[in-house]
């Protein structure tokens, strides 16, 4: 220890300069770090103020609220797509038509036969047989794509085009998903 202290004495002006010289550089050190605290603290007040000098906050609690208000809308607007899922199904959704010469004294297929069903296949077919003095109209009713009254092949054929146009569609609602 005595050795310690002894050059100590002998140095104490070089001790000195370099302790003086290590103040200096922390006192450097400290401005150059209150200078970056006070550029950083700029730029932390301006994000808070956002772009249009609005607080931070208080927007991000808006978008919280109005995301939640999304979030309600969207949840009723699922419920009401179902609901019109279920009521569509019930609707008269496809149609099949099939123009003919029902007698042969007449031309130009004014006769015709359409089917109207929905997508189980309830409905009804219309058909119209015109003749060149009169004209006869027949309705049958439709349930799973059979009639209990017998059928024309023109109306078998209308039925089958609506038929085919609901199987389309269900083809369609397939590959969309």
């Amino acid at each position: 220890m005595e050795l310690i202290l002894a050059w100590l004495e002998e140095n104490l002006a070089v001790v000195t300069l370099v302790i003086i010289g290590l103040l200096v550089l922390a006192l450097i050190v400290l401005v150059a770090n209150i200078s970056k605290l006070q550029r950083l603290m700029t730029r932390y007040r301006q994000l808070m103020r956002g772009m249009t000098g609005a607080n931070l906050e208080q927007l991000l609690e808006n978008s919280l609220r109005e995301l939640a208000e999304m979030s309600r809308e969207q949840i009723q607007l699922k419920e009401k797509v179902a609901e019109l899922s279920v009521q569509s199904q019930s609707s008269l959704q496809s149609v099949g038509m099939v123009r003919f010469d029902a007698f042969s004294d007449t031309g130009g297929q004014q006769s015709f036969s359409l089917a109207v069903a929905d997508r189980d296949g309830n409905g009804f077919v219309l058909t119209n047989l015109h003749g060149r003095d009169e004209s006869y109209f027949y309705a049958k009713p439709l349930v799973n794509w059979r009639s209990r009254y017998a059928l024309t092949k023109e109306e078998e054929q209308a039925i089958k085009e609506a038929w085919g146009k609901i199987e389309q569609q269900g083809k369609q609602d397939e590959n969309s998903r």
